[in-house]
Parts: structure tokens; sequence; C-alpha cells
């Protein structure tokens, strides 16, 4: 027994990595084999409709959960699991049902709370579901409230305290809602450049990691200017014109793009051959949500590489990025399907693939993108997505 025991253990725990490196059909063949070993342990059962609903296997996996109910009736979990995999599959009547039954076990859940305001979202109520999402789940205690004020921080959302799986359900129904009702809306990339430094209702941890960055950016910034100077000290060429390149950094570095746009394009007219003109012209049209001519520059400069067809990952995930900005949803999901060439845990490679997907109409892979946008730790990122879809309702 104890041998079975442990066998099991290693199964499940096998199926969980392989699920997680989406290796499905592996994985539900470990799950399996460890539900024989362990047929009255939860987890194998769990686990393994989690990975027959990601395989398309409903009826399966639903089985599977009600197994796992079975073993564990008064778990208020196991029904939102259900119900999310009805939600993948857009039975939102059995996925309201299912949210029911979770909701009856422990009214305070929020993982049934969550799902309640996404199948509300997917149904057309839109408010409802946004008021619900960005207000606190229950009315938070005095004492409570007391340290929350104390330390200048705000009451966690629902949409905050939802895992990631749901947050990543939650931005890929936003995205489909904004896709179909709001086509002019801002993009995540105008978003965040359209954002101000309003830091008086921001936790007080935001605020010491904001001014964190800011010194970080300000001695970073010196730094550049300084190896600009050098550097351009030491060109042959008229001083008339490493001034102008000078004021153009400058300006560029003190967040004056049209102004350092201006000068990068004089230069460009009198030195097309000074090196890096078009990294920085695409920079700054780039800060002024200019991304057609971004592109443009950024396509000049990919020729200038080794291998043009192999750029490093920062430069193929910027590229993805212009990609999606100008509507080229194809060859962004052409460019981000491959792997990165080196460790990247940036969320906007997840996040522009999940939207090239959702632009092709493949949800189910948008949603595994999407889930791992959210899991890279990007605290506003669907926040921001909601605040948007807010401005359309």
């Amino acid at each position: 027994m104890i041998g079975h025991s442990i066998q099991a253990e290693q199964l499940l725990r096998r199926g969980q990595r392989l699920a997680a490196a989406e290796r499905f059909d592996e994985a539900s063949a470990a799950l399996m084999e460890a539900q024989q070993r362990r047929p009255r342990a939860v987890g194998p059962w769990l686990h393994h409709g989690l990975v027959l609903a990601e395989l398309g296997r409903l009826p399966e996996a639903v089985q599977a959960m009600e197994q796992a109910m079975a073993l564990q009736p008064q778990h208020p979990v196991l029904p939102v699991f259900v119900g999310r995999m009805y939600w993948d599959h857009a039975d939102y009547s059995h996925a309201a049902h299912w949210c029911e039954r979770a909701l009856a076990l422990d009214p305070s859940s929020t993982h049934a709370l969550a799902l309640q305001a996404l199948i509300e979202l997917s149904s057309g109520q839109v408010p409802q579901a946004l008021q619900h999402l960005l207000q606190p789940p229950l009315p938070v205690p005095a004492l409570v409230r007391t340290f929350l004020w104390l330390g200048r921080s705000q009451v966690p959302s629902l949409l905050q305290q939802a895992n990631a799986t749901m947050q990543g359900r939650i931005l890929l129904q936003t995205e489909r809602v904004l896709l179909q009702h709001a086509p002019q809306a801002q993009t995540l990339a105008q978003q965040v450049l359209a954002s101000t430094a309003a830091h008086q209702n921001e936790p007080l941890a935001d605020r010491l990691m904001d001014a964190m960055d800011h010194s970080i950016t300000w001695v970073l910034l010196q730094m550049r200017r300084l190896h600009a100077r050098i550097r351009y000290a030491t060109q042959p060429k008229p001083r008339a014109l490493h001034l102008r390149l000078l004021q153009a950094e400058d300006a560029a570095y003190s967040g004056q793009a049209a102004t350092a746009q201006t000068l990068y394009t004089e230069i460009a007219q009198h030195a097309p051959e000074l090196p890096g003109l078009d990294e920085r012209l695409c920079e700054v049209y780039y800060a002024q949500g200019k991304f057609r001519e971004a592109l443009r520059y950024f396509q000049r400069l990919r020729q200038t590489l080794p291998d043009p067809e192999q750029p490093g990952a920062e430069m193929a995930l910027f590229l993805g990025e212009l990609y999606c900005e100008v509507g080229q949803y194809a060859e962004a999901a052409a460019l981000l399907r491959r792997p990165p060439t080196g460790p990247m845990r940036d969320y906007r490679w997840a996040y522009y693939l999940g939207l090239s997907q959702v632009h092709a109409g493949v949800f189910p892979e948008a949603r595994r993108a999407f889930i791992r946008a959210v899991q890279q730790m990007h605290p506003n990122l669907v926040a921001l997505r909601l605040g948007e879809l807010a401005r359309w309702v």
C-alpha cells in the first residue's frame, strides 16, 4: 500500500509537470495510472479532469471532476473547475449552474465569485461584471481597514484576488469583447504610453517601487548621455552636427519625443551613415504611439543584423508588438509562436501571442497564452484592459 501511494504521488507530480509543459496526452496517461494506484485520492482525479478538458474531452473531464467531488463533496473550489470547463466550451448555462453550486458551498469563495463575473462578462452583462471584478468581494472588517489605511494600501479587488488561470480567462474575454464591439479602443501599448504618474492613490509599496525605478532610470540616462557625448566627440564630423545629435539625445532622454524626432530626422538628411539613427527614430516614434513609422525604421534596423530572419529575443518581442499595434496579427503570430532564443520573462511575449490568436479565432491557444502572460507578474495588465473596456460600455 505504501509503495502504491508513493508511486501514485510520483505519477501525479509527473502529470502536473507534463500538463504545465502543455504535453497533455502524456500527462493524461500518467494521471490515469495515478488514479488506478490511488482511486480514493482526489488529486489524480482533479488534475486528470483538467487535462482532459484541455484535450477537448469535456464529458470525460466532467466525469473525472464528479469523481473528485464524490470524494470531497464539501470542497467549494471543485465545482468552480467544472464551471470553468463549461465556460471554455462557451456553455454558459452549465457554467452558471456549477458556479451556483460552488457559491452554495461557500458564498465568499473568490474563485466562484470571479467565475460568476466572467460568466456575466461573456453573457453581455458587461457593466455588472466590471462592477463585481473591480470591487472587493466582501466588506472588509474595521481592523483590517485600519491596517490598510496605515499602509496607504487599497482593499484588493476581486480581480486582484482571482488566480492567474481565472485572470487569463478574464483577459481573453475582455479582448474578445473589445474586438467585437470597440474596434477603435486603445491598445495596451497606447494605454501604457498614455498612463500618467498619479501616485497619490497607489499603495505605499507601489510608490516605493516607482521611486526606485525613477532613481535607477535617472542614473542610466545620465550614463547614456555621457556615452553619447564621448562617442560623438570622437567622430570626424562638423561640430554643429554633433551639437544637433546631443540636443536630440537630450530631448529623447528627457521625454520630448516629438522634438527628438525632428532633430534626428534633420540629422539623417545630412548624415544618414551615422550609426544608431534608425534605432533612435524607431524609439521616438514608438514613444509617440506612431507605430507604423516605428515599424518602418525597425525593419531598416533589422536588415543590418547578421541574420535578419533570426533576431534576438528582445528584438523579436519588439517586432511582434509592433506587428500587433499596426494590425499585422498573422505576422505577429508567426514570429511569436517560435520559442524565444534566450530566457524571456517579459509578459508581452505571451500577451501579444495571445492577442494575435484572438484575432485568428483560436481561443483555447489564446487562453493559454494569456494565462502565461498573467503569471509573469504584470500587476495591472488585466485591470488596464478592463479599464479600457469600461470606457466603451
